[in-house]
């Protein structure tokens, strides 16, 4: 593991220490980086479902250019929910857009709160 993966990944457990969470990812704006932890027997399943949504949350961030909290998300309208979602922006220090992380609850777990979107901002 090279220095920037290891670094990434001392960030998502830093994250997940600080914002309760199923899960949480990053990825960069060009998607080719993906970086994912996950300590639960499902988390290939959530890491296909992360992939899946990044480029939905990347263009909300690319929008919104601040933390972005989803707690009802669904594949289709009126379908099951799959869980709850706080978007933050990593910014580099020129400003420019880094990636995105993403912190994932269980429908079956407390929605993500202004508090958290504070801490999630704090991340940036």
């Amino acid at each position: 593991m090279d220095s920037a993966a290891s670094t990434l990944r001392q960030f998502l457990i830093e994250a997940q220490r600080r914002i309760s969470c199923h899960a949480v990812a990053f990825t960069s704006p060009s998607r080719d980086e993906f970086h994912f932890h996950c300590r639960s027997d499902d988390a290939r399943e959530v890491e296909e479902m992360l992939r899946g949504l990044a480029d939905t949350f990347l263009a909300q961030i690319r929008e919104t250019n601040g933390p972005v909290l989803r707690t009802r998300v669904r594949y289709e309208n009126g379908g099951q929910m799959i869980g709850r979602f706080l978007v933050a922006p990593v910014f580099e220090s020129s400003g420019e857009l880094a990636g995105t992380v993403m912190m994932y609850r269980l429908a079956t777990q407390d929605s993500f709160e202004q508090d958290d979107l504070k801490k999630g901002a704090q991340l940036s």
